[in-house]
C-alpha cells in the first residue's frame, strides 16, 4: 500500500494530529492529553509551543499536572536548564503541592551530585551535621 502525496511527512504531522485530539478531549473537560502534549513539547525544548498548551488548557485544569517525564528527561540528559525551566512554571502553578516541587528539586540535586560528585559528599557531609547536631 503506497503513502499518499498529500499527507506530510514525520513526527511533525503526528504531533499536528496529536495536539488537535489533545484540543477537541480538552474541550470537553479532559485535559490529560493536552498534559501530555505539554510535557512532550517542554522536554523537547520547544517551550514557547508548551507554554501556549498550558496556559490554554493546563493552567486553570482542577486536574493533576503530570510532569515527571519532563524530570526523567532532565536525568537522562543532566540537563538542570530544563529542571529549572520547569520550576518557573510549577511555582505560578495554582493548588501544585510542596511534595510535588519537591521532585524537582530532588531530581535536580540528584543531577548536580552525579554531573558534580564532590557536592555529593559536600551535601551528605552538611546534612550529616545537621542532624547530629539537633
Amino acid at each position: 500500500m503506497g503513502r499518499r502525496a498529500d499527507r506530510p511527512e514525520g513526527a511533525a504531522w503526528r504531533l499536528d494530529g496529536v495536539t488537535k485530539i489533545a484540543e477537541q478531549y480538552a474541550a470537553s473537560g479532559i485535559t490529560s492529553p493536552a498534559n501530555c502534549v505539554w510535557m512532550h513539547l517542554f522536554s523537547m525544548g520547544q517551550h514557547d509551543q508548551a507554554n501556549e498548551v498550558y496556559q490554554k488548557h493546563l493552567k486553570t485544569s482542577t486536574s493533576l499536572l503530570m510532569f515527571r517525564n519532563i524530570m526523567k528527561c532532565a536525568e537522562k540528559a543532566g540537563d538542570t536548564g530544563l529542571l529549572a525551566s520547569l520550576t518557573q512554571v510549577l511555582e505560578s502553578h495554582p493548588g501544585l503541592s510542596n511534595q510535588a516541587k519537591g521532585l524537582v528539586y530532588n531530581s535536580w540535586i540528584g543531577i548536580l551530585c552525579k554531573c558534580h560528585p564532590f557536592l555529593f559528599f559536600f551535601l551528605s557531609e552538611m546534612f550529616f551535621n545537621n542532624r547530629c547536631q539537633k
